[in-house]
């Protein structure tokens, strides 16, 4: 017999039509690498420019390496040639790169970036200007020079992307090869990237509306969702009801036990303990069943109404076990910070 599929509004089992049965769950950020240098400049200095630069990029993929430990680094190896370009953007593209490192060892035309980058063009780009030395050296010579040239490419290229109307929010992270602040602002900028790409598949269930007279609380859905990312999905008092109406008594008893041995509890009935304890219960169950990350709810005049008790014992351990977010008065914005701290 086939199973009919409903919506969760009115689907008594556990499969929604209009739900993700699955949780998406968080991975590892892929950042791709792309270094690049000028394959004109190899032949004046064939026994040794090439084989330098290539070591200040492979220093760079190690220093990332280091600073990006829980993310994964894609680098396709020094790219100095158009061909060199055109394949690394294929590479870069194949392995769904989530973020860009765009470097320079020297000086280069615009139009190998753009050639690797046609590929990738909705990936973010961090321009990481550097340079192998980390002052000005009055007795240098001109292969040296060329080494430490890629200020005039990037200041450059930066001019081209804002003709051609790319990467408008382009990040910039400027230090020399050695330089770890460098490399720790490239990781906090990869770090708050990641929770942004994040935010695209969490779930907010929002129940009742906004407290009256909170105007700063006041949201608009479609916004939200083109923005930041989040699902914002309206849950209807009856179900959290449905949830608080079937809570097991063990399960609350369990809880209502936790609850008097861990706290100090001054004017409290035991019945108001247990009611708290049973709104944990059904609170928990209400965010497992629609597979929801966070949970708003309005208390006054509303949830606490028709439940006869508060949401404060429940919000407290869920924020102590660290799985779900929740908060009350339809505070969606509140909430988003919630989940990304």
């Amino acid at each position: 017999m086939t199973e009919t599929i409903e919506s969760f509004e009115t689907a008594k089992g556990d499969r929604f039509g209009d739900l993700l049965t699955t949780r998406v769950e968080g991975k590892k950020l892929k950042v791709g690498l792309l270094t690049l240098g000028f394959f004109e400049y190899w032949r004046m200095f064939p026994e040794s420019l090439k084989a330098d630069v290539t070591a200040d990029m492979t220093c760079i993929y190690s220093r990332l390496r280091e600073e990006l430990n829980d993310h994964t680094i894609v680098w396709p190896g020094l790219v100095d040639t158009l061909d060199a370009a055109d394949a690394a953007g294929r590479k870069l593209a194949g392995e769904c790169i989530d973020l860009i490192v765009y470097v320079a060892g020297t000086y280069c035309p615009d139009y190998m970036a753009i050639q690797a980058l046609e590929h990738i063009r909705h990936v973010p780009v961090i321009l990481f200007n550097t340079q192998h030395d980390n002052r000005i050296r009055l007795d240098t010579n001109y292969e040296n020079i060329l080494r430490n040239s890629a200020l005039i490419a990037n200041l450059q290229l930066g001019a081209t992307f804002r003709k051609m109307g790319w990467y408008p929010d382009l990040k910039v992270v400027v230090g020399s090869l050695e330089d770890g602040s460098a490399y720790r602002e490239i990781a906090s900028y990869a770090r708050a990237y990641k929770a942004y790409v994040e935010l695209r598949n969490v779930n907010i269930g929002v129940v009742g509306h906004v407290f009256r007279g909170m105007y700063d609380f006041e949201y608009d859905k479609t916004r939200i969702k083109g923005t930041l990312g989040p699902n914002l999905i309206s849950i209807q008092v009856d179900h959290l009801l449905d949830q608080f109406a079937r809570a097991a008594d063990d399960e609350i008893r369990s809880v209502t036990e936790t609850t008097k041995s861990r706290f100090r509890i001054v004017d409290l009935e035991e019945d108001d303990i247990r009611k708290s304890s049973r709104f944990y219960v059904a609170l928990k169950s209400t965010l497992e069943r629609f597979r929801l990350d966070a949970l708003t709810l309005l208390g006054q005049h509303y949830v606490e109404q028709k439940t006869g008790t508060t949401s404060y014992l429940a919000n407290t351990m869920m924020h102590e076990e660290g799985k779900y977010v929740v908060n009350t008065e339809g505070d969606v914005h509140g909430l988003i910070m919630m989940v990304l701290m």
